[in-house]
């Protein structure tokens, strides 16, 4: 409870019989009664004298001294409530200097990341060694050169490139951020960045390399995916075509309106199917294909008679319809 009776402290810590005592009252009594400044810079000196530097320190602190405080604690060593007196004070430069005073670099990379000074503490990060914090710090502050830089110290090539490339991309210059995109093997945003600068026939090439790279890595799907996209569906056909996925290579032709090359996939298909003993599904693709005599045999191999005999008069082959018709009456009598 801070006291408010006026008292004459001065005058009582007069009459004390030693520093060491007038010391000790003035640091239990300094945030509750006014004390005159001349009374606490001699109770600070007599800690500071006796090396009792934390003790100056709170001294300090608790009479409204934040700098004061700073430089003592940094003596004691207290890092961490030199940090917490200048954060309150909004000082923190000081505890910085500090910091790297003490040779502290790792500490003092912190404080500076935290009070947004970016560059001093890119300069403590490289000082503790730390090269990946320095370029993620300069990376994120701008300082795009720097940060290459310093990727490239931490052995980080593919970071290095993509922050030349993002920044690259924000000066106007596509040309040199593609080429950093390709160089960490990113065609996607290469192309991305090709088509935003109206170069079609470059974001071509890149999708082309994109597809190749999926391709070479059996990610059938997502290779067609890209083509698709990229608007080249030839170039997705042929990928399920080497993949051997003939139905869909016919899928994506439909949908892309290639008639001609979907009678030839949709035959590939069905053969496939059939070389799978999958008769059903051979069925259903010779059918979706305006194949119906194929249809008609593969229901019958598939032991679907009823679906072989309305495809058949569907498509006007009576015989084969009635002889379907007749068999799957026969069976269903006899089941």
């Amino acid at each position: 409870m801070v006291t408010t009776e006026k008292v004459n402290l001065d005058a009582l810590l007069t009459q004390l019989s030693s520093d060491e005592a007038r010391a000790n009252v003035i640091y239990r009594l300094v945030e509750r009664i006014d004390i005159s400044e001349e009374q606490i810079r001699r109770a600070i000196e007599f800690h500071e004298n006796a090396g009792e530097f934390a003790e100056a320190a709170k001294v300090a602190e608790k009479a409204g001294m934040p700098e004061r405080a700073i430089d003592l604690y940094v003596k004691a060593g207290e890092f961490g409530d030199a940090a917490e007196v200048a954060a309150d004070a909004g000082i923190l430069e000081k505890v910085f200097d500090a910091y790297v005073e003490a040779g502290d670099f790792n500490e003092a990379a912190q404080i500076a990341d935290e009070a947004g000074m970016p560059e001093r503490a890119v300069d403590a990060y490289v000082k503790a060694g730390r090269f990946g914090d320095a370029a993620r710090v300069a990376a994120d502050a701008g300082l795009s050169a720097r940060a290459v830089d310093l990727y490239e110290n931490a052995g980080r090539f593919d970071e290095a490139a993509r922050v030349a490339a993002r920044a690259a991309e924000k000066a106007g210059m596509p040309k040199r951020a593609i080429e950093f995109y390709v160089k960490v093997g990113d065609f996607a945003t290469a192309a991305r960045v090709a088509v935003d600068a109206g170069m079609p026939a470059r974001a071509q090439e890149l999708y082309g390399r994109e597809v190749e790279f999926y391709e070479k890595m059996g990610c059938f799907d997502d290779a067609a995916r890209v083509a698709v996209d990229a608007g080249m569906p030839a170039r997705a056909v042929d990928v399920y075509v080497k993949a051997g996925r003939f139905g869909d290579a016919a899928r994506v032709a439909r949908k892309a309106g290639m008639l001609s090359r979907l009678k030839e996939l949709y035959g590939r298909a069905v053969e496939d199917y059939v070389k799978a003993g999958d008769f059903a599904t051979a069925a259903r693709v010779a059918r979706k294909a305006g194949m119906p005599e194929r249809a008609v045999d593969l229901y019958e191999t598939a032991g679907d008679f009823a679906t072989a005999a309305r495809v058949a008069e569907k498509a006007g082959m009576t015989e084969k319809a009635n002889l379907n018709r007749t068999i799957d009456g026969l069976l269903k009598q006899n089941d």
